[in-house]
């Protein structure tokens, strides 16, 4: 019995000749080169918010948010966030202290592929939290957000991050489509984008670093003392001192484990 796959809207033998590039029809994606190229052209929260809603449109979406948990010490956090979803429900949402009890912020902190709302009801429920989940979920509907994805995001100095889509529509083909595909694309270029305006303001209000006062901070956050660190660097050690008082002063710290501790939040020792 031959074996069938599906291509396109019409089934196909296993054992029929292979199609080339020449007799396939390639259908035009909704998020492109050019949409991506605007988004990383984005200078500015307002540009990134119209670009991305345009995009989501696309996609079937009449909703989305991005939002991050950046960390601006070493000891705290900031909650960083581009709201695309009605402006009423994230009052209500915010109101309520929906942010830790929300099983899409509880997924994304600690997986990385994208999930479908009823799909994270669902294991709310298996896991004994599905009365809270069901009733943000509810009160989400109600407000239009009938179906979502949610899509963790991780890496560039974020503690952890998602962008959730949502449509008005409960029959939207999420899953069932190329659209999960494109909006994981598309969430991957917003969260590189939101990083350097998120981090830009920091870094511009901090004095660079000279390379040797770099190394020496380097050296410092590998745990070596000022005379370690002048032998590693054929320097003396007043000269070490003399430099990381400088790292201090630049930064904005009291001492070289503070200096250490903030060059690692801002990725400095890794230039």
């Amino acid at each position: 019995m031959p074996i069938y796959l599906a291509i396109g809207s019409k089934p196909a033998r296993y054992d029929a000749p292979i199609m080339t590039a020449t007799t396939v029809h390639y259908q035009r994606p909704r998020v492109d080169a050019e949409l991506l190229g605007k988004l990383m052209a984005c200078t500015t929260i307002e540009s990134l918010t119209a670009v991305v809603q345009t995009a989501a449109e696309r996609l079937g979406f009449e909703h989305w948010i991005y939002g991050a948990l950046m960390p601006i010490s070493p000891t705290r956090t900031e909650e960083f966030v581009i709201n695309g979803y009605p402006e009423e429900w994230r009052q209500h949402y915010l109101q309520a202290h929906y942010t830790f009890a929300d099983p899409t912020v509880r997924y994304a902190r600690e997986n990385a592929v994208p999930s479908l709302w009823d799909d994270l009801a669902t294991r709310a429920a298996l896991s004994g939290q599905g009365n809270r989940a069901k009733i943000i979920f509810n009160e989400a509907r109600a407000f239009g957000l009938a179906k979502g994805v949610c899509i963790p995001l991780h890496g560039l100095g974020c503690i952890f991050g998602m962008m959730s889509y949502a449509s008005t529509d409960p029959r939207h083909p999420i899953m069932e489509s190329s659209v999960h595909a494109e909006a994981t694309l598309l969430a991957t270029y917003v969260h590189q984008v939101a990083s350097l305006l998120i981090s830009r303001p920091h870094a511009e209000t901090l004095r660079p670093l000279s390379p040797r006062e770099r190394e020496c901070l380097k050296w410092a956050a590998e745990g070596k003392n000022s005379w370690e660190i002048g032998h590693l660097l054929k320097i003396s050690e007043r000269t070490v001192i003399f430099h990381l008082t400088n790292v201090t002063e630049k930064l904005g710290v009291m001492n070289r484990q503070q200096a250490v501790a903030k060059a690692m939040v801002l990725g400095l020792l890794e230039k």
